[in-house]
């Protein structure tokens, strides 16, 4: 049993100090981007291809740990908030995230006909039901937090996206305990 504890506690601080480390670049993301706030890092125009996605929003979904509908909402070319509903066969859970992109532009001369665009950011998850999703039993209630770090894949031309993410975090309550999530999904964009 103790060592079943000391492997808890250290798996509980590695996840906080992947989520202080995420943090902590999320915080200087945000500041780079105020201070080029006049330099789009997401080209507004490639060749015949229009890839701004400032107010586009998304409705798609996600399978994986959390499977169900999800709707992304680009607040900017770089910055994006997500939501979503996650179901398994005995709980059910929530989800909102705040993304910062980092887009891989065009280079060379070479005109591609996507963009691929990394992504992290921090967020809240809750669930309910028996094993939920944090992979931890819970019996009525949990609530975390979350890094999401994953890739989107959006065709030109095509108001479709695609993307995979892993999601470490931390859950709070009932009791304090470390998960990891994945999922891919796509979305379509209107």
């Amino acid at each position: 049993m103790g060592d079943d504890i000391m492997g808890q506690n250290a798996f509980t601080k590695l996840i906080l100090s992947l989520l202080v480390i995420a943090a902590w670049n999320v915080a200087s993301v945000a500041m780079a981007e105020n201070q080029s706030a006049a330099q789009n890092t997401y080209p507004a125009e490639n060749g015949n291809y229009n890839t701004d996605m400032t107010n586009n929003m998304g409705v798609g979904i996600n399978v994986g740990t959390m499977t169900g509908p999800q709707i992304k909402w680009w607040l900017s070319n770089s910055q994006a908030f997500d939501a979503g509903m996650g179901f398994n066969s005995s709980s059910t859970a929530f989800f909102a995230d705040y993304l910062f992109h980092f887009n891989i532009q065009n280079g060379g001369g070479v005109d591609i006909p996507s963009t691929v665009s990394p992504y992290i950011g921090v967020g809240v998850v809750g669930g309910w039901g028996g094993n939920s999703i944090f992979n931890h039993n819970i019996q009525n209630f949990g609530f975390g937090f979350r890094v999401p770090l994953g890739v989107e894949f959006l065709p030109h031309g095509v108001p479709m996206g695609f993307f995979g993410e892993v999601q470490p975090g931390i859950g709070v309550a009932p009791d304090t305990f470390g998960f990891l999530q994945a999922d891919l999904g796509g979305r379509y964009y209107f």
